[in-house]
């Protein structure tokens, strides 16, 4: 089972007591955890009423398991940006070559504004990914429908060249990693961390 830091998502090996990523001490809250253990265990037999519901426990799993997924979601549209922004510089120096060494034509000018669209939806999944980590809300909603995808593929392929093909089909790896874990991103929308 794969092991990941409870303060930034980070994968783990099982040896590690500090994240390499956040420097977190993951020990820490493997002691928080026994601690809460102990002190439910006291308090459910002085009073067995008090904690029969599991979201009453500090660093619960169910907690540990959003803020996984939550990092992790946050990494690949962190790495989605990245690929957009690539993306949309290449196709820009492409239009500036085209235009300097070819012609000035519409077309030209159409993968220059598609260029200049996808860094920006480069610039606002970054945005989104740091976002999600503080406020984990409408993410179904974002990535349910398929329409901004195609969309995207089609102005990509007709204008920006088939360069744009390689972040639309990252899109849809994001995509299907939500829709699959669709139960546990609603329980984070609906919860406050």
């Amino acid at each position: 089972m794969n092991k990941f830091c409870t303060n930034c998502g980070h994968e783990l090996k099982p040896e590690e007591k500090f994240c390499p990523s956040c420097g977190f001490n993951t020990e820490s809250v493997k002691q928080a955890k026994e601690s809460v253990s102990n002190t439910q265990n006291v308090n459910s037999y002085q009073n067995t009423n008090q904690y029969q519901n599991p979201n009453n426990a500090a660093f619960g799993n169910d907690d540990i398991t959003m803020k996984n997924m939550l990092a992790q979601l946050s990494q690949k549209n962190q790495t989605n940006a990245i690929i957009w922004i690539v993306i949309g510089a290449l196709q820009i120096i492409g239009a500036i070559y085209m235009f300097a060494f070819y012609d000035a034509s519409i077309y030209t000018l159409a993968v220059m504004a598609i260029g200049i669209l996808n860094i920006v939806a480069g610039y606002k999944d970054y945005k989104y990914s740091k976002e999600l980590l503080q406020r984990p809300i409408a993410i179904i909603s974002r990535y349910e429908s398929m329409t901004p995808i195609v969309i995207s593929l089609i102005y990509n392929v007709l204008f920006g060249g088939l360069i744009g093909v390689v972040g639309n089909i990252y899109e849809l790896t994001i995509r299907n990693f939500v829709i699959a874990n669709r139960e546990i991103f609603q329980r984070a929308e609906n919860r406050n961390f």
